[in-house]
């Protein structure tokens, strides 16, 4: 884990994953970005997003249109306290869904 130039805290696993806490401190939102191909059309995008939803119900995919990226996000509650471990774990766990789900569904999309 690092702290990257905007001041956010980025994991390095199988892929990128900043973790952002809420204003409330309630929750962190874990969130991963992978840059859509050129080619790769709008409609395509939003078929890529909409499969990925479908059938990973862990995370939230979404097109983000005006920089050309596809997220990931998924939101944990740590409002009730959490251990170190537990939290390990969920970022694991977060950062294995966005690669499996991009090698699934957006391969020939997605950079």
């Amino acid at each position: 884990a690092t702290i990257d130039g905007d001041g956010d805290l980025m994991v390095k696993d199988m892929v990128n994953c900043w973790v952002y806490p809420s204003e409330s401190k309630d929750y962190v939102t874990l969130v991963s970005r992978f840059g859509f191909k050129e080619s790769a059309s709008a409609l395509e995008r939003l078929q890529c997003v909409n499969s990925m939803n479908y059938h990973f119900f862990l995370i939230r995919a979404m097109v983000v249109q005006e920089h050309n990226v596809l997220r990931f996000d998924y939101d944990v509650y740590v409002g009730s306290g959490v251990s170190k471990k537990h939290f390990i774990q969920m970022v694991k766990k977060f950062c294995a869904v966005p690669h499996n789900a991009v090698t699934k569904f957006g391969f020939d999309l997605v950079n």
